[in-house]
């Protein structure tokens, strides 16, 4: 790779084509996420990063400013993929869920053996005291909400709609069980009124929920009798398959490199010794080369994934304990999509 001009890096450093970043334990708290962050950005340039945070001398609200790009890239790239699968009141619901459950953990660590006052919560979660009674109150409050039938069908508006479609007796035929073809409107038991029983949200039409439902393959249209068919019953707009299972593996290893980040973090707080963080790119791969720079380092990863598992083997005990710990390292290659203008 043939070096390109150089710019300047983050924390005083100098970048250049051939990225390549870490976290080192004597760098301040501040420098740590900065440094993360231009990983994350894939060579975010040090003078477009500090022009959209506050002046260095409010130094509190600097760190602030850190996090909040942190956070706001990493939802930004999961809610890109959530959209059209969960809707945005679920994704309030459970991120309320966790928030408060988190919170309510902090604060027994902090306060062991004794009750914690509904301010204390407030004062975490910045929610008002009726509130915070309503969730820890529920149904839902400290339990795994995929486990939940209830969250799980109300997933997105079209998930509502196939719950009740494939299980409400007025809906099936009532000598195969089975849902049975509906009219889209103007007769009792019809898709209008199907969606006004199980859609509450303003602003969602028959048409528009039944262009999506279509476009997800999930109802078919026979435009002649002006009828639709439940094609399969599921519970959400997307099919199950291996892709799923990927996605579960690829998201827990996405947990841990947090892990690693937020103990990296408070470790180099506390002058401790960080765990192991670096990644290496390129900003300027030949789109011509993509194929050939992937099998590559396809190859190289498969090689250092096969020593690794040799290398971790003898730790591992046969008997498996309470008191032991998961521990490992994850290895993958990455792209950064081109975000519409």
């Amino acid at each position: 790779m043939k070096e390109g001009k150089e710019l300047p890096g983050m924390c005083g450093q100098k970048s250049s084509a051939v990225g390549c970043s870490s976290v080192r334990a004597n760098w301040p708290g501040p420098c740590l996420w900065q440094c993360f962050m231009h990983t994350s950005y894939n060579g975010l340039l040090t003078q477009k990063w500090r022009a959209g945070c506050p002046p260095a001398k409010v130094e509190h609200l600097q760190d602030v400013a850190i996090l909040t790009r942190a956070v706001e890239n990493i939802f930004r790239k999961l809610i890109r993929f959530l959209v059209g699968r969960i809707s945005l009141v679920k994704l309030q619901e459970l991120i309320r869920f966790i928030y408060v459950e988190e919170s309510e953990t902090k604060l027994r660590l902090e306060r062991p053996n004794k009750d914690i006052p509904l301010t204390k919560l407030a004062i975490l979660t910045g929610l008002d005291t009726r509130t915070l009674a309503k969730v820890r109150n529920s149904e839902g409050y400290r339990r795994p909400l995929y486990l939940e039938k209830r969250f799980l069908k109300d997933m997105t508006p079209e998930s509502c709609i196939l719950d009740v479609w494939s299980s409400n007796p007025n809906y099936l035929d009532s000598s195969s069980g089975k849902p049975k073809q509906i009219a889209i409107a103007n007769e009792e038991h019809s898709f209008e009124q199907l969606v006004k029983e199980t859609v509450t949200s303003r602003g969602i039409t028959v048409q528009s929920i039944l262009e999506r439902l279509i476009a997800n393959k999930a109802v078919k249209l026979d435009k002649e009798i002006q009828k639709v068919e439940l094609v399969e019953k599921i519970e959400a707009p997307f099919k199950a398959g291996n892709e799923w299972g990927a996605l579960e593996a690829g998201l827990l290893h996405t947990g841990s490199l947090l892990d690693t980040v937020f103990h990296n973090f408070r470790a180099v707080q506390d002058g401790k010794k960080t765990f192991y963080q670096r990644g290496c790119w390129t900003h300027r791969l030949n789109p011509d080369n993509r194929e050939i720079y992937q099998h590559t380092l396809r190859e190289f990863l498969k090689e250092s994934d096969d020593t690794a598992r040799n290398l971790i083997i003898p730790f591992e005990q046969k008997v498996s304990t309470d008191e032991q710990v998961t521990a490992g390292i994850s290895m993958f290659y990455f792209e950064e999509e081109i975000e519409a203008g």
